[in-house]
């Protein structure tokens, strides 16, 4: 076992290798198997054992679910990796063992060797998130981890996490999201996510029966190839989507033949469950939620609104031109007292130019933003005071933590 380092705020603070990986390797989404095949055959030769993989996917829900079975599998004793993305602050947050993060002395050997491996011209041709996947299986399996749990990019059959053979797959969610590469309806979706499945393995299946109706095709023609689908069962009624996801987990882990360990005390927090439904009170009352489509923001104001009520609710977002953002934020526009909007510092975000006919006040920057939020607070006569809801994706809400100066090691330990 490579020796652990716990998560400080020091081992958090060095240099972020994120520049250098990203200059040195393919931009946007290529979906398939060939590139990252050709690596992993050769990387996974140099160990003598694989972890047991569990792969998730889905449209939403995916990212916590991943937390909630990680937590539990080191819970009852196991050595356990996470892969999750995107990251909010620090590329190291997307790899985790136990109760460390990797450190970057650790992420640049782990590149040093894929690059080898592959040789310099197969290495440049991968993509960002083929790198991310394969530093995962090559940190996890050095690691000699027992179980590694990845988070599916987008889709699922044609992913690069679908490189390996998991002893485990959960769907969690159906429904529109990224459909210029998964396809424009449902069912063509579902058989994208649902190609993580493996003959004679449990795959979990998590959409209810409303949903099912549609998509018993799909599954019936999963079950043919010998997956062994699984349907979940809700033993209680959820009063948010975190509490659902924790029990996929925990039915998920059911699937597994797992022998007796002496269990562990779990006080840590996987960086997957910060910014989902989060509450943070400094500098503002804030709830942070990464959600970038309309189902994920429709669950989004259903839990606010139950939890907080008539309570003020100013919203701020920095939206993504390739997201369907018209629909988000005309939904959450009707629903709050504010609107927010900035540009995210990213070549996918929503610019000046392309704001039109959407009710929010605009602004250049995060920190443009954030100085309105504080003049706007600082001028509020309300009562109760506002709650201000942080949502959108994980490119938006990183650049607004930068702004307030947060921390990684903030998002673990502060909470409500």
């Amino acid at each position: 076992m490579m020796p652990q380092q716990p998560v400080t705020p020091s081992s958090l603070s060095a240099p972020d290798p994120f520049a250098y990986l990203y200059a040195r390797v393919q931009k946007g989404i290529k979906p398939g198997l060939e590139r990252i095949h050709a690596v992993w055959d050769k990387v996974r030769q140099t160990h003598s054992q694989l972890p047991q993989f569990i792969l998730v996917a889905g449209t939403n829900g995916k990212g916590s679910t991943c937390g909630f079975i990680f937590q539990e599998l080191y819970r009852r004793g196991y050595e356990v990796g996470l892969f999750s993305s995107p990251h909010l602050l620090e590329l190291r947050e997307r790899f985790q063992v136990n109760q460390a993060f990797i450190t970057d002395v650790e992420l640049h050997q782990v590149i040093a060797k894929l690059t080898r491996c592959a040789g310099p011209d197969l290495f440049s041709q991968l993509t960002f998130f083929e790198v991310c996947t394969l530093v995962a299986l090559e940190w996890f399996t050095a690691s000699q981890v027992d179980f590694a749990v990845l988070e599916v990019g987008m889709g699922g059959r044609l992913d690069c996490t679908n490189v390996v053979c998991p002893v485990l797959s959960v769907v969690t969610s159906i429904d529109l999201d990224h459909q210029q590469w998964l396809g424009d309806t449902l069912p063509q979706i579902a058989r994208e996510k649902l190609g993580i499945g493996r003959p004679q393995l449990p795959l979990l299946w998590c959409e209810p029966e409303s949903v099912l109706k549609g998509l018993e095709g799909v599954l019936a023609e999963v079950s043919g190839t010998g997956v062994c689908v699984h349907r979940f069962q809700p033993r209680r009624v959820f009063q948010n989507c975190m509490q659902r996801n924790a029990e996929i987990a925990l039915q998920a882990v059911g699937l597994l033949c797992l022998d007796a360990r002496p269990r562990r005390v779990c006080s840590f927090k996987p960086v997957t469950h910060i910014a989902r439904g989060q509450y943070l009170s400094s500098p503002y009352p804030s709830l942070y939620y990464t959600c970038h489509n309309l189902a994920a923001c429709k669950q989004m104001m259903r839990e606010v609104q139950c939890s907080y009520g008539d309570r003020p609710l100013w919203a701020v977002c920095a939206p993504l031109k390739d997201k369907a953002y018209q629909d988000i934020l005309h939904y959450v526009g009707a629903r709050v007292d504010l609107l927010i909007g900035y540009q995210a510092d990213h070549a996918r975000g929503l610019s000046a130019a392309e704001v039109t006919d959407l009710p929010f006040d605009w602004f250049a920057h995060a920190r443009d933003a954030m100085d309105y939020v504080h003049a706007a607070w600082s001028a509020s006569m309300q009562q109760p005071r506002p709650l201000l809801l942080i949502f959108g994706s994980f490119l938006g809400l990183g650049d607004w933590l930068r702004v307030q100066g947060k921390s990684v090691q903030d998002l673990l330990h502060d909470h409500e």
